[in-house]
């Protein structure tokens, strides 16, 4: 018996024949021809029936032939790519060739490579694809013939409407029996009308015509219409939406149409030939009215140009000669000279006309009451279109009250150029009419160049306008011109030669000829420069001392908040284990330290901050803070030293030079992106008879334009992106230099880098040894500390740092507390003491008390702002022991213990005993 699994087999195998009879039935009776064909050799192994119909051959016939046999012999077997469609042609048995699309795809035929291919006749589909193909090229051409044919009538209307264009003329029809009026585009854009807004309408047209000319031009309209004529005729003005005035003529024909009367005209613009005609007439009475003589007379070749007949002459050659047209009209040019002007030479006057050029001459007219007038005559030739001469026009002119103006003004010249050597003021005189303008010597002192011209146009003044001026000062300087007025002033920046702006004043007077327009405006420039300074200088002083008194009224109570901020974070810090916790904390006491710092620079800046000047050798300072700098800017910065001033001492607070120092440092560090070279200077010079000490920072950087330069110092101006600088250390530096009697100098230009100058006044003194490192831990002690602080918080803070240090503190709120803690019988070792307190009472009175009961008291004391205590020179009083606020732990109890060591080294077991002891 058959097992389960040979069963399975059994029914498998059926099924896979079943399969392989189907595949064949569909092979067989597919009807697109296929194929199978060997691999390498492409000889046919198998062919379906559509094959063996559709290329004529038997199968026998077919399986004797390979793939190549089916291709015509001309072609080129193409490259084959499997499962890829290609195009080729195929050749029937009976030798027709026909496109086929064949596909192949590789397969297994009895255990050998093989192909199979699927064919199908694409003929029919592309002779119908070419056919397409033609129909659209048939299209294109004929489509291409219409566009060239409407090109070309659109071309023809384009030159149509140019032509109309150019001639100013437009083309019109008006229907009679409808009163519809349509116009040519020409038309629209003569009247500068918008077709679309037009009413076709006789009205609406006569809206258009000029007020003045509706009137006639509608009476004439009617007129025609009644008149039954053909043709009409008409002028008038059209004005356009914009108020501009045109002339235009225009004519119609009148034709019957089925519908009535039709007219057909055209309208051409003649405003050019009616102002030409209106011209020549202003010119026909302008000449006429003329002072100056005119007479022209015809031109004539050779021997007969003296001969020419005289044909026009005007009312002032009739008038002045006393001869009038009955005189000398008709007579030849050379007799009538004769008698008007007998002293021309007779060879200049041949000479002139033989040469027909132009010629002017000094002449004395003769005229008929005796008179003898100085006068000049110009002859000018007269040319027609062709270039031929026709005419000759002998203008002469009286100049008896020009020779009388001219001595008035060469009069008034010598008087001016008197002027002009005797002051030191820039004196310049601009001829309006020639736009001459005239400068004195001075003017090249101004200008900065000693070849500067002294003639010239008025650009060699406007071309020195600063920009920021320039348009302000010029539109003052012609509009005065332009007015009535007989004076005109500015104040504004001139631009020297050399780059240097000058502050100036500038005045002219006007001179007016009859109708009142400017021909010669006279002035002079006054430097200002000095003046403007000192103002310049008076503004920042007032701006410093403004600055000063605001900084110094917040840095009080915001360095007591610090004080309270640093004093709890400190204390925090001491008593923090976790590491994130002590992170904050950290960042907190640096935010408050870069506060403190902020108000110290404001300070600083504004000469407010107290100054403890030491005799300070300047070249130790420097070599210190040059290993300061080395261990704290990048490593692409060279720092270099330069110390030329032998034992140079100077006076100064050795902590704000450092400081000083440092800001410009970094400030030089950020200007040397790729590195470069810092070099610290220091030389001997002298100025007003003093010696004094330079201290130079040089860098190499980008350096700073103008604008930059000159706002430097500004505070809080910075050119460093948001969060990277707060626009204070120069200004700090500055005001530091200020303060210490010194001053600060930069120098700069962009690409060369910035050199910062301080300069010191030389010290007499000898320089003292360096300060004293503090100690590294805070250092206590058990005596009693009187603190007086009116801010509550800290108080708190800085009673719980004392008690922290072993100290006995009793503490006040203020200077009244403390003097009745006295009263009653208060001991101290030591007063703390903020300066400022409210109440009745001030801290003088607490020390001056203290002080009677225990004589050599310590006082210590402490302030955001102790303006109280800085004399006039910035410095601090040199019995006064201050500790500015906001102040570190260490810094405090420093400070007290050196105050409490030196009281008992003076006074040996001498301890401070309490009515409590």
């Amino acid at each position: 018996m058959l097992g389960i699994a040979d069963a399975a087999n059994i029914v498998g195998a059926k099924q896979a024949r079943t399969m392989m009879q189907d595949r064949e039935i569909l092979y067989e009776n597919h009807p697109d021809p296929m194929w199978v064909q060997d691999l390498e050799t492409r000889r046919f192994l198998d062919v379906n029936a559509a094959a063996i119909a559709a290329y004529g051959y038997s199968r026998e016939e077919f399986l004797a032939l390979n793939a190549v046999d089916v291709r015509p012999p001309d072609d080129v077997a193409p490259e084959r790519h499997h499962g890829e469609a290609s195009t080729v042609r195929h050749q029937r048995k009976s030798g027709e060739v026909f496109l086929v699309q064949t596909t192949a795809q590789p397969v297994e035929w009895k255990g050998r490579r093989a192909e199979f291919v699927t064919v199908r006749d694409v003929s029919r589909a592309v002779a119908l694809e070419q056919e397409r193909d033609a129909l659209l090229q048939r299209e294109a051409s004929l489509r291409q013939a219409a566009e060239s044919a409407a090109e070309q009538l659109a071309e023809q209307n384009a030159n149509l409407r140019i032509a109309q264009r150019l001639i100013g003329m437009g083309i019109w029809k008006y229907e009679v029996w409808s009163g519809r009026l349509s116009w040519s585009p020409e038309l629209f854009r003569m009247f500068r009308v918008n077709e679309a807004s037009l009413e076709n309408t006789l009205d609406a047209y006569n809206a258009l015509v000029h007020p003045d000319d509706r009137q006639a031009m509608d009476a004439n309209f009617r007129a025609f219409l009644d008149s039954g004529d053909s043709h009409l005729e008409f002028a008038h003005r059209i004005v356009h939406p914009d108020g501009g005035v045109i002339h235009v003529r225009g004519s119609a024909e009148a034709s019957d149409t089925p519908d009535g009367k039709l007219l057909t005209g055209m309208v051409q613009d003649v405003t050019r030939e009616v102002e030409q005609g209106e011209r020549l007439r202003l010119l026909d009475l302008s000449v006429s009215r003329l002072n100056d003589m005119v007479v022209i007379f015809e031109a004539r070749p050779g021997p007969e140009a003296l001969n020419a007949p005289v044909v026009y002459l005007n009312a002032a050659f009739a008038r002045v000669t006393g001869r009038d047209e009955t005189d000398v009209l008709g007579r030849s040019i050379l007799s009538v000279m004769a008698e008007a002007a007998p002293g021309i030479p007779l060879e200049v006057l041949e000479q002139a006309l033989a040469g027909e050029v132009s010629m002017r001459s000094d002449i004395r007219l003769f005229a008929k009451d005796g008179r003898v007038l100085p006068a000049e005559i110009d002859l000018v030739p007269v040319r027609n279109p062709a270039g031929s001469m026709t005419h000759w026009v002998a203008v002469m002119r009286d100049m008896t009250e020009k020779q009388t103006a001219d001595a008035r003004a060469l009069m008034n010249e010598e008087r001016y150029q008197m002027l002009a050597r005797s002051t030191h003021d820039v004196v310049w005189d601009w001829d309006i009419r020639s736009g001459v303008l005239t400068w004195n010597e001075n003017f090249r002192q101004l200008a900065g160049s000693p070849q500067a011209p002294l003639t010239d146009r008025l650009t060699s003044w406007s071309n020195r306008l600063h920009p920021d001026d320039h348009d302000r000062v010029l539109e003052g300087f012609h509009g005065a011109i332009a007015g009535d007025g007989e004076t005109w002033s500015a104040e504004y920046r001139f631009r020297r030669d050399d780059g240097d702006i000058r502050f100036v004043f500038d005045r002219g007077f006007i001179s007016r000829d009859k109708t009142g327009r400017g021909v010669r405006i006279v002035g002079s420039i006054v430097d200002i420069t000095a003046q403007k300074l000192a103002e310049g200088r008076l503004a920042q002083a007032e701006k410093l001392e403004a600055l000063g008194q605001i900084t110094g009224g917040v840095a009080h109570d915001f360095n007591n908040l610090l004080m309270i901020i640093m004093g709890n974070a400190e204390t925090l810090l001491d008593r923090a284990n976790d590491a994130r916790e002590r992170r904050l904390l950290e960042l907190m006491f640096s935010a408050a330290e870069r506060g403190r710092d902020l108000t110290g620079r404001l300070l600083t800046f504004a000469r407010r901050i107290p100054l403890n000047p030491v005799p300070l050798d300047i070249n130790e300072q420097v070599i210190r803070s040059a290993e300061l700098l080395r261990r704290t800017i990048r490593a692409n910065i060279r720092i270099e030293t330069d110390l030329r001033a032998p034992d140079a001492t100077v006076e100064c607070d050795p902590a704000q030079l450092e400081l000083v120092l440092l800001n410009l440092a970094v400030n030089a560090r950020d200007a040397m992106k790729d590195g470069g070279v810092l070099t610290l200077e220091t030389r001997l010079t002298e100025e007003g008879g003093a010696e004094q000490v330079v201290l130079t920072i040089t860098d190499t950087g980008t350096g700073m334009d103008r604008e930059t330069l000159r706002r430097c110092l500004e505070p809080f101006f910075t050119t460093k992106p948001v969060g990277q600088g707060v626009g204070l250390g120069l200004s700090m530096a500055f005001g530091f230099m200020a303060q210490t009697g010194g001053r600060l100098a930069i120098a700069s230009e962009p690409g060369q880098g910035t050199k910062v100058s301080l300069v010191f006044p030389r010290s007499v003194h000898t320089a003292g040894s360096a300060m004293p490192a503090p100690p590294a831990a805070p250092v206590g002690g058990d005596e009693l500390i009187l603190l007086i602080e009116d801010e509550a918080g800290v108080r708190e803070h800085v009673s719980a740092v004392l008690s922290g240090l072993g100290y006995q503190v009793a503490a006040c709120e203020n200077a009244d507390a403390a003097i009745r803690y006295l009263e009653e019988g208060g001991g101290a070792d030591l007063i703390l003491t903020d300066i400022i307190m409210p109440g009745s009472v001030d801290t003088r009175h607490v020390v001056e008390a203290a002080s009677k009961r225990f004589p050599d008291i310590q006082v210590l004391y402490t302030s955001g702002y102790p303006k109280e205590l800085i004399q006039r020179d910035g410095r601090l009083a040199s019995d006064i022991e201050l500790l500015s606020k906001p102040y570190r732990r260490v810094e405090l109890a420093v400070r007290l213990r050196a105050l409490l060591d030196a009281k008992s080294a003076a006074n040996p077991g001498l301890r401070v005993q309490t009515d409590e002891d």
